[in-house]
């Protein structure tokens, strides 16, 4: 099979990409033929079909001329040269099908017209709500709290975009250009990580044809044995969070459940457009003593924390679905203790293979973590891997290839 995925970036940034490259190697690895459509970028990995890549913008760039700032406005509703260079590679490459993952902006639904037009059977994996709302996360930023609508009116109205007129605007007219062209409506079917994020869509009103994937957790067990865990008991009071430090994240509410727990130190890893403010408000609360943050840490030496923390906490305040923060921790020696929202209760059992608290609920998480000394943590454990096991590379690869066969027959 002669497979074309298909993806903004072409290099490892976050979790879309992640499942992105591991599909085309768990693809590859099962004898198909796999082409990459995506933009050029310095930190792409090499492929022969990067003649077709469209040119790079950054969309974060403030010193762009107004004419500047419209053409890229322009390019996210309809990206041209997208719809063309696919166009083009799909006439080299005669894919038998599409596999997209997130297109929006920097290539725009154009591609998904290009390969309608085509007639190429076309698979989208959803990473967040764009094929359904303006505001891809449904969050709104400015105010940090959720944002639930479809409507492009709203959008405009509550500035949801980057709190900004024009992008919300833009933002609006991209979703009511490719709702009257029925972009999303002629993808063939939609693959979604979590059951959550399959009712919220049909809550929103969305028609399309949508089924549940288990994206696959990659095992981490060099890391592990090299990086053998204390017995939980025996480790210190010492809580983790590692990830992005903006305000989805959830940090300021994990800040504020540490002022309530003064035995307690907290170590935070990662970077983020909320790194100063976060500083700034653990100096506020008075518990900078207590809590460290780490700056950017991977592979072996995050292990390694993991590994010698109490717990790791994830206080997500948007939509998770199936992040690959708590699927990597599940597989771990560290209990998890996560907000009830999105699609993490559709994998953490509170009790069980983990521990939910009140996403939002500074004093619901402060109590969760106190509450730890009264279970059986090394049945939390076992059952905690038990879960991350069924998400195996050889059934996301099963699967996968199963729906592939499933569109092609209703070509």
């Amino acid at each position: 099979m002669k497979i074309l995925l298909v993806h903004k970036f072409h290099f490892r940034f976050g979790g879309a990409e992640k499942i992105y490259f591991e599909t085309a190697k768990l693809l590859e690895e099962a004898g198909h033929e796999v082409a990459f459509f995506s933009m050029h970028h310095p930190k792409n990995e090499s492929t022969p079909w990067e003649k077709y890549f469209v040119d790079q913008v950054d969309f974060e760039d403030q010193d762009k001329s107004l004419w500047r700032k419209i053409r890229i406005g322009w390019r996210i509703i309809w990206n041209q040269q997208a719809y063309e260079n696919i166009t083009r590679l799909i006439e080299e490459f005669r894919p038998d099908v599409a596999h997209c993952f997130n297109v929006y902006h920097q290539l725009s639904p154009s591609v998904l017209r290009a390969l309608q037009k085509k007639h190429i059977p076309t698979v989208l994996t959803l990473c967040d709500f764009k094929a359904i709302s303006p505001n891809y996360f449904l969050y709104d930023f400015s105010k940090r709290q959720l944002w639930d609508s479809a409507s492009g009116i709203r959008c405009i109205l509550d500035r949801v975009i980057k709190h900004s007129f024009a992008k919300s605007i833009i933002c609006a007219c991209e979703k009511w250009l490719h709702d009257a062209l029925g972009s999303y409506q002629r993808v063939n079917l939609f693959l979604s990580p979590s059951d959550f994020l399959i009712q919220k869509y049909r809550d929103l009103g969305f028609t399309g044809r949508m089924t549940r994937i288990h994206h696959p957790v990659i095992p981490q067990t060099t890391l592990v044995s090299s990086s053998p865990a204390l017995p939980w008991h025996e480790r210190p009071e010492t809580y983790l969070f590692f990830g992005r430090l903006s305000p989805e994240k959830g940090v300021e509410v994990l800040l504020r459940a540490f002022v309530l727990l003064p035995e307690k130190r907290l170590e935070i890893v990662g970077f983020g457009p909320d790194e100063t403010y976060l500083k700034q408000l653990a100096d506020t609360l008075g518990i900078n003593q207590r809590v460290i943050f780490v700056g950017g840490e991977y592979g072996e030496a995050l292990m390694k924390r993991i590994n010698s923390a109490k717990a790791v906490i994830m206080p997500a305040m948007w939509y998770e679905n199936q992040p690959f923060v708590l699927m990597d921790s599940l597989q771990s020696d560290t209990p998890v203790v996560a907000s009830d929202i999105g699609g993490i209760p559709d994998i953490v059992q509170d009790g069980m293979n983990g521990f939910l608290f009140r996403s939002g609920d500074a004093s619901d998480l402060a109590s969760c973590l106190s509450r730890l000394q009264t279970y059986d943590i090394e049945n939390i454990l076992r059952n905690a891997k038990k879960t991350a096991g069924d998400y195996t590379a050889s059934r996301y690869q099963e699967e996968i290839l199963s729906l592939y066969e499933e569109v092609l027959q209703k070509k």
